[in-house]
């Protein structure tokens, strides 16, 4: 059951099919051989790339450009983090590997590696609810916007504009919010960690943190 503070990351959401739990990127055959180079719709079977018929249609409402860069995710991203990251779907809840995490550290964008969240902001409350929550997020990391028609704030990463989950409101918290974020969008970054140890970045961006963030 869900805590009723503010809303749930459940309500209308675009969950990832339970069990695809792939620790590898989607088959090359699915994807058009000349990456990181103009795509049309023409050029891509989106029947290929795509599990069921709502995904077809996520991919063919793209633009070239937009194809081109997801695309590009694709090929880099494990199948789980892409859906969540890019597709702005939801992990199953209570199935996310941070969910209990309480290990110091940084929580960094698992596409860009932009940091995130700090570990003392991360809320014990998050089991309840069934995805990583957090009070706050670090800095200007995090920027937020209307999801469709509906109330339901979106949080994503400022750089990448991957989709990590949503905000809401909540007196039960000093902060007046909870950050519910899927484990997917993250990666975590132990405090301590040296520059040459920090996970590796996708998408083509530049490095943005170093052992001082941390």
């Amino acid at each position: 059951n869900q805590v009723p503070d503010g809303g749930s990351c459940a309500i209308g959401a675009w969950f990832v099919a339970a069990g695809d739990v792939r620790t590898q990127p989607p088959p090359a055959a699915n994807m058009p051989a000349a990456f990181g180079h103009a795509h049309t719709a023409d050029a891509v079977d989106f029947a290929a790339l795509a599990a069921d018929e709502r995904e077809a249609k996520w991919w063919a409402a793209l633009s070239a450009e937009q194809l081109a860069a997801e695309l590009r995710w694709a090929e880099q991203l494990l199948p789980t983090v892409f859906h969540v990251l890019r597709q702005g779907r939801t992990e199953p809840m209570g199935e996310g590997e941070l969910l209990a995490h309480a290990q110091p550290g940084v929580y960094t964008c698992a596409g860009c590696a932009l940091p995130l969240y700090a570990s003392e902001h991360k809320l014990e409350s998050s089991v309840q609810h069934g995805w990583p929550a957090f009070g706050t997020a670090l800095g200007a990391g995090v920027s937020r916007r209307r999801q469709g028609k509906g109330a339901k704030v979106e949080v994503i990463c400022a750089r990448c504009s991957g989709h990590l989950g949503h905000v809401f409101s909540s007196k039960r918290y000093a902060s007046g919010e909870r950050h519910c974020v899927n484990s997917a969008s993250l990666s975590f970054v132990p405090r301590g960690t040296a520059a040459g140890q920090l996970p590796p970045i996708a998408g083509g961006l530049t490095a943005c943190c170093d052992a001082d963030d941390l």
